[in-house]
């Protein structure tokens, strides 16, 4: 995503795109900085109230000029989406207590 015209993860919408709520935890909020510099992003995080459910959306900016690798080296792809999201379990989509990302 960073390396095409960047955009928004929403966390807190499961699979069949019902919201099912993702709060921005101090957890979350610190998961998302960690990866994100890990990978020399600068993303911007917020907490947005949809219903009685609130959601957290990262804003990943457009990164031109290099290739966005992990701190291991790894080409970040879409598979950065995936470690991005600080409410996974172990799957992709991950969830916030119920597949959701």
């Amino acid at each position: 995503m960073a390396m095409t015209h960047g955009g928004l993860i929403v966390h807190g919408v499961d699979d069949r795109r019902n919201v099912v709520g993702c709060p921005l935890s101090h957890n979350t909020q610190d998961r998302i900085t960690r990866i994100a510099s890990g990978c020399g992003v600068d993303v911007q995080i917020r907490e947005v109230a949809v219903g009685e459910r609130t959601l957290t959306i990262c804003a990943v900016p457009e990164v031109r000029g290099r290739i966005v690798t992990t701190p291991d080296g790894a080409a970040c792809c879409g598979a950065w989406a995936a470690t991005c999201n600080p409410c996974a379990a172990t799957r992709w989509p991950g969830s916030c207590g119920s597949g959701s990302i």
